[in-house]
């Protein structure tokens, strides 16, 4: 079999890995520095230059795998700064790496949020009111033109999460004064944003859609899920999620990409507005996401689907999946669900119920349970210092 390339070991990256190595493709996984998904048993894992701040050298690094190799993979990325990396030295690749992603232009412009908002709008998708803010002059003069509160989201998020280390997906703003205040520490770090109005309804209310495009841009599997926590609350990752059958969900997602001369996988969120119960589009991914492992388990193996498409294999459409089944992120589901209990949002015995059918995690696995406990043996070295810390500081 052709081997894999498999870029960043977040848990994207992990229900990757697992889902091609169980099925025997060798699977070379790259990270910009070791991780806990490192010692998958599924997965020979390296070290590799960071695509955003040296380029030319993790392009370098690419190749030299793949003459390891044997000059021959499939190359998967899980995250954007990797896509964008690939994506924007298409024609210096070696012809040996075998790519399924969307052209070059519309990666561009699905993950800049501005683009994003540009397409959904020409596709007819529902998009929150949307202002695009460059600077704090900009903040300055249309500040007035949105209604608060308002979510700042980064345009481009992997830029936003490395300067700003932030595991939120931005920041809100209640009035014009806080949009200018958080706009200053924004623009000092060089980033730009695009304030929405913030959808009524809870966490649970949030929906994704995921698909696989083939080369021909035919649209080859679906599926779909909902949120029902996430870390930090409201404008987070989600921390556990559970698949679904959602008809306007399912009928958005296609409308967004369809006729676009899309390729490759799709991940796109959604929120539901708890007044009038129709979706709104949150944002757009041109990758994998952090459940990807929940659809394997339902029934869509979206890893091998886009291995063997991408290797010119037979890919049976896969059209149904199995309702409610759950995805975990234990460490930061304990960590946000004590927000949503001291709230109200929560009660213990829902909390304690929302377990059951729990079947996918983002680092357990029985069969492969070492990245778990390296996971968590960090986790807890790390609140040991901490904890050492204050204990000598007193």
């Amino acid at each position: 079999m052709i081997p894999a390339i498999v870029l960043g070991l977040t848990p994207t990256g992990l229900g990757v890995v697992r889902s091609l190595g169980r099925s025997g493709v060798k699977v070379l996984a790259l990270e910009t520095k070791r991780s806990a998904g490192a010692s998958s048993r599924y997965c020979t894992a390296g070290v590799c230059a960071d695509p955003d701040k040296n380029p030319e050298e993790f392009l370098a690094q690419l190749h030299a795998h793949l003459d390891e190799l044997g000059g021959r993979a499939v190359v998967i990325s899980c995250s954007d700064a990797f896509t964008l990396a690939i994506s924007r030295s298409r024609e210096s690749l070696n012809e040996g790496l075998i790519l399924r992603m969307p052209p070059s232009e519309l990666v561009e412009a699905l993950v800049d949020k501005k683009g994003t908002a540009e397409i959904a709008r020409q596709a007819g998708v529902p998009i929150p009111s949307t202002l695009f803010i460059g600077s704090v002059s900009d903040a300055e003069s249309h500040g007035d033109e949105l209604s608060y509160p308002v979510f700042m989201k980064p345009r481009y998020g992997h830029l936003w999460r490395e300067k700003l280390g932030n595991t939120s997906k931005g920041w809100l703003a209640r009035d014009k004064s806080q949009l200018i205040e958080k706009m200053r520490v924004v623009e000092l770090h060089g980033l730009q944003v695009v304030a929405q109005e913030v959808i009524p309804g809870g966490d649970s209310n949030i929906r994704s859609w995921v698909g696989y495009f083939d080369q021909n841009s035919k649209l080859v599997a679906e599926f779909h899920f909902r949120k029902w926590r996430q870390n930090p609350p409201f404008f987070g990752i989600g921390t556990l999620t559970e698949s679904i059958h959602d008809e306007q969900l399912g009928i958005l997602g296609r409308r967004m990409l369809e006729g676009s001369g899309y390729i490759g996988p799709a991940w796109i969120e959604f929120k539901r507005h708890q007044q009038d119960g129709g979706l709104r589009l949150i944002e757009v991914n041109v990758r994998w996401g952090y459940q990807v492992d929940m659809a394997v388990k339902a029934g869509v193996d979206f890893p091998m689907i886009n291995y063997l498409e991408a290797t010119g294999m037979r890919v049976d459409e896969a059209s149904e999946w199995k309702d409610g089944v759950k995805w975990l992120d234990l460490s930061s589901d304990l960590i946000t669900s004590a927000g949503y209990l001291r709230s109200g949002q929560l009660r213990l015995s829902e909390w304690v119920a929302s377990f059951w059918r729990v079947r996918s995690h983002a680092y357990f696995d029985f069969w492969d349970p070492v990245p778990f406990l390296r996971q968590y043996a960090h986790l807890v070295l790390r609140a040991g210092q901490r904890l050492k810390g204050k204990v000598w500081r007193a």
